[in-house]
């Protein structure tokens, strides 16, 4: 429908992972958000099967960028961890530095995931 047959985005996953008491404990961030993105225009317009559909798709993400620029729409961030420790929302955006630090704290605390390769024997 629309020409967007194979419609896609990429977003950034974020993963630590600290050896603990010799347990290997991890913790992940997904950053998801409404913010002003205006590489948008060109990567979703070129997925677009049609020039009528790319020009109107390049047109609508236009607008929602000058929205950012006018005031109207302010950025906000859905940061998806493990915990609720780690997880958010919030206008300010999470610094790599600073997640790994807090994250690297609760792992010497004991808090993570510990994740177990479990094989199965015939």
């Amino acid at each position: 429908m629309f020409d967007l047959h194979s419609f896609h985005d990429y977003w950034q996953v974020w993963v630590r992972t600290d050896i603990v008491d010799g347990r290997p404990l991890t913790s992940f961030l997904v950053r998801l958000g409404l913010i002003k993105d205006t590489n948008a225009e060109t990567f979703f317009s070129k997925q677009c099967g049609s020039r009528i559909v790319a020009s109107a798709m390049r047109a609508g993400l236009s607008l929602y960028n000058s929205m950012f620029d006018w005031g109207v729409f302010k950025p906000i961030r859905l940061n998806i961890t493990e915990s609720d420790q780690t997880s958010s929302v919030s206008r300010v955006r999470v610094k790599q530095q600073e997640w790994s630090e807090a994250v690297r704290k609760l792992h010497q605390q004991g808090v993570g995931v510990a994740f177990v390769n479990r094989t199965r024997s015939s």
